[in-house]
């Protein structure tokens, strides 16, 4: 079923000449309600397995990257991975991003 959700953004983006090169996601949550879901997962932020796969798999180098996101977990997730986290909480993303490139 995520799959569906996925493909769908995917191709709505693409529709909008914005290409997502791959989505990972982990099914796991302490508060899962299906029981083979409940439990902690280094996947989840402010774990960075996800983290470690993409930047070994895309060869991605810490120079340039950046977390941007709404909560102080996304700073944890950012500072666990040595690299610049950017709390956003205005309304415009592209206007914030402007700021920092």
């Amino acid at each position: 079923m995520i799959n569906i959700l996925h493909n769908y953004i995917l191709e709505e983006l693409r529709k909008q000449n914005c290409y997502i090169n791959e989505i990972f996601y982990s099914p796991f949550h302490l508060n899962a309600l299906i029981k083979k879901f409940k439990k902690k997962s280094s996947c989840r932020k402010p774990g960075i397995k996800f983290y470690k796969i993409i930047k070994k798999k895309w060869d991605i180098k810490y120079k340039n990257i950046y977390m941007i996101g709404d909560k102080r977990s996304d700073l944890k997730f950012a500072k666990n991975c040595g690299i610049k986290g950017l709390l956003f909480k205005e309304n415009n993303l592209y206007t914030f991003i402007k700021k920092f490139v």
